[in-house]
C-alpha cells in the first residue's frame, strides 16, 4: 500500500511539473494565447518533438507555435517564416523573416516570449537569440533572451 501511494504521488508530481518521458524523449511545451473576458492569457500545451538534432527539435517547436490547438491563438503569427535555426552549445539562434520585425511592439514581444519559453523547455538550452533577416530583434536590446526575460502570467 505504501509503495502504491508513493508511486501515485510520483506520477502526480511528475504530471504537475510538466516532466514526462514518452518513447525515450522528453516532452516540451508550446505557449499560446487564450482570449478571455479580462484579456489574453498564456496557456502552455505539451507535445513531444520528433527525434532528431536539437536544431530539428527547435524547428518543430517553432512550427508548433504557429499551429495553435482549438480555442487558442498563436502568439507567433503564421505570416512569420523561420529562415534558420542553429544551436551552438546552450544557445539557439533563430532567424525570422522580415514579417517578424514588422510586427507591432506588443505582438513582437508576445511572439518572442512564446518562442523563448517554448524553446527553453528543450533539454540543454539556456539562451535564445532572435534575429529577423539577420538583424537583432531581442527585446530590451539584449543579445540573448532567457526565461527570466519574460514573465508569463
Amino acid at each position: 500500500m505504501k509503495r502504491a501511494v508513493c508511486l501515485l504521488l510520483s506520477l502526480l508530481l511528475t504530471g504537475a511539473c510538466g516532466c514526462s518521458r514518452v518513447q525515450g524523449r522528453s516532452s516540451t511545451g508550446a505557449w499560446y494565447l487564450r482570449d478571455t473576458e479580462s484579456g489574453p492569457r498564456w496557456e502552455e500545451r505539451g507535445f513531444v518533438p520528433a527525434a532528431g538534432s536539437l536544431a530539428d527539435q527547435c524547428a518543430a517547436v517553432l512550427a508548433a507555435l504557429q499551429k495553435p490547438p482549438e480555442g487558442l491563438r498563436a502568439a507567433l503569427p503564421a505570416t512569420v517564416r523561420v529562415l534558420s535555426v542553429r544551436v551552438t552549445g546552450n544557445v539557439v539562434y533563430v532567424d525570422f523573416s522580415a514579417e517578424y520585425a514588422a510586427l507591432g511592439t506588443l505582438e513582437r514581444s508576445a511572439a518572442c516570449a512564446a518562442a523563448v519559453h517554448s524553446l527553453l523547455r528543450l533539454k540543454g538550452l539556456l539562451y535564445v537569440s532572435v534575429t529577423a533577416e539577420g538583424m537583432s530583434q531581442s527585446p530590451l536590446y539584449e543579445r540573448y533572451c532567457t526565461a527570466d526575460t519574460f514573465v508569463m502570467s
